[in-house]
């Protein structure tokens, strides 16, 4: 009978706590008082280079918003608490930190993430959004925002997406505990000045290009010509510009680099492209099957200026140090005219600049007495490094031997690979014979008669009447000659010569 009394007894208890556990679990977490906007925890941002306050947080009774972040589908949103702060500088980043899960077996199959918003909670404007990895916790999520206005108020929504078991069941009672970081920031590098298309970067040589994407812009390429596929974006994009000084195949190739990038290669203008040249993602033409790394080769047409985009695939995280290239056909070196004069000792002064030189061995300084064959008379070395520079390089030269007479100087630019190109040609008059446009008499009645001192090969008189129409022209063979006005009408006419290098005129009065 005892026996039986305590079995029965016991029995009850069993059964009272199996109640107990059933009704405890039926009772709902506290919703925390900020699982809304409008209850949003306050926090204190941390200066520039002060460590961060944590403020604890956890999703543990928090239900969904209305307000769903951009970077995950509102569907998977199971919920989500709120904080805010109050900005004093125009840059901060948000970062999680001491991520955990309440459910162990969720660790590798959870989402979570955070998002920026300005505004007020019943018009919030998202700034930036960041999911960490599935269920990696040892990389949180961690945005950077810029340009934040000091004294208004910003909000940082804390999401958890649904999890899922290793059978891929959802679990519905999975929460996270985190910790909250806040903290101003420098302001973010410039981006490089051939971030945009306006301001490509020249190429000369085919000495590789060096840099970083890392404070590029990503590029729309919309409302450019079809390049490649036109879903896929380029991720951080530089601009580069090229000539080719003859016909023939360049290539440009990005092997080396430290990311997944992408070419694409225009012919036209920036915001005008006429066509694309070619695109490529990835090559095997950089060694080891493909890679990475991407190249383009194409017909290139001499003079004509094509423009090369290098960015990352696909609007990922593509960026980094890149190395760009180009092989092929020789290019042309940006640089000023070549100008000159003739100084006080008789001496001839040039002078020409550069605004970009790729592997410049430097300039070698031509003369000639009648315009067509040119003999050496000077070197310049390049001003760049080992033949390179991205700045403008002023130059100059003085002519000791300059004779009496008119003189014609070029530039003959020469590459370390021995690749070569000319500048234009000018003329200078030294000694007695400078040049000079003479004719007499003037006023004149039938007859003209025109000297010219130290005139050019080629050379070409006109009479034009004052609105511009051609009343006479003849070419000069000699540095003298004679035109019969005497069929023209009375008046103000125009003398004009020109050869291949200058132009002169003076009036002359017909009676």
């Amino acid at each position: 009978m005892q026996l039986n009394f305590y079995q029965k007894a016991c029995s009850s208890l069993k059964l009272f706590l199996v109640s107990l556990a059933v009704a405890s679990a039926g009772i709902a977490a506290a919703q925390p008082a900020n699982d809304n906007c409008s209850g949003a925890t306050l926090i204190t941002p941390g200066g520039i280079g002060t460590p961060c306050t944590l403020v604890s947080g956890t999703s543990v009774g928090a239900t969904p918003s209305s307000t769903f972040p951009s970077c995950e589908d509102q569907v998977n949103v199971e919920r989500d608490v709120w904080y805010r702060f109050v900005a004093t500088a125009p840059d901060y980043t948000v970062s999680i930190q001491n991520l955990t899960n309440t459910n162990p077996l969720a660790n590798y199959l959870s989402l979570y993430g955070l998002t920026v918003y300005s505004g007020n909670c019943s018009a919030l404007s998202e700034i930036g959004c960041d999911g960490g990895v599935s269920g990696v916790l040892s990389d949180p999520a961690t945005i950077t925002v810029n340009g934040l206005i000091p004294g208004n108020t910003y909000y940082v929504q804390i999401w958890k997406s649904l999890s899922l078991d290793p059978s891929g069941n959802t679990l519905t009672n999975n929460n996270i505990n985190f910790g909250v970081c806040l903290t101003a920031t420098l302001p973010p590098p410039p981006p490089p000045v051939n971030d945009l298309c306006s301001g490509a970067l020249p190429i000369f040589g085919t000495t590789p290009i060096t840099g970083s994407t890392n404070s590029a812009t990503n590029d729309v390429v919309s409302n450019l010509v079809f390049c490649g596929s036109s879903s896929v974006g380029i991720t951080k994009g530089l601009w580069y510009k090229l000539s080719p000084a003859v016909t023939g195949e360049l290539t440009v190739a990005s092997c080396g680099s430290a990311f997944d990038t992408y070419l694409r290669v225009y012919s036209g203008s920036c915001g005008a492209f006429t066509s694309c040249e070619g695109y490529n993602d990835e090559s095997t033409g950089c060694g080891g099957g493909f890679s990475s790394s991407s190249m383009v080769t194409f017909d290139a047409v001499a003079g004509i200026e094509y423009y090369v985009l290098l960015g990352g695939y696909g609007n990922a995280t593509g960026f980094g140090n890149f190395t760009l290239s180009v092989t092929g056909v020789p290019l042309e070196v940006k640089m000023s005219a070549l100008s000159g004069k003739i100084s006080s000792g008789n001496q001839a002064q040039l002078s020409w600049s550069t605004y970009n030189e790729r592997n410049n061995k430097g300039f070698e300084i031509q003369r000639s007495t009648d315009g067509k064959n040119f003999a050496y008379a000077g070197f310049v070395p390049s001003l760049g490094t080992k033949g390179n520079s991205n700045t403008e390089q002023a130059y100059g030269f003085t002519d000791p031997a300059a004779a009496t007479g008119r003189l014609y100087y070029r530039l003959k630019q020469t590459d370390y690979d021995n690749r070569s190109s000319y500048s234009n040609t000018i003329s200078l008059a030294t000694g007695t014979t400078a040049f000079s446009l003479i004719a007499t008499p003037n006023p004149v009645h039938d007859r003209l008669n025109i000297q010219i001192p130290g005139k050019a090969p080629m050379a070409m008189i006109q009479i034009t009447d004052l609105s511009g129409k051609v009343c006479r022209s003849m070419q000069l063979s000699d540095d003298h000659t004679t035109i019969d006005v005497s069929s023209l009408a009375n008046g103000i006419y125009l003398l004009k010569y020109t050869d291949a290098l200058q132009t002169q005129t003076i009036k002359v009065q017909k009676q």
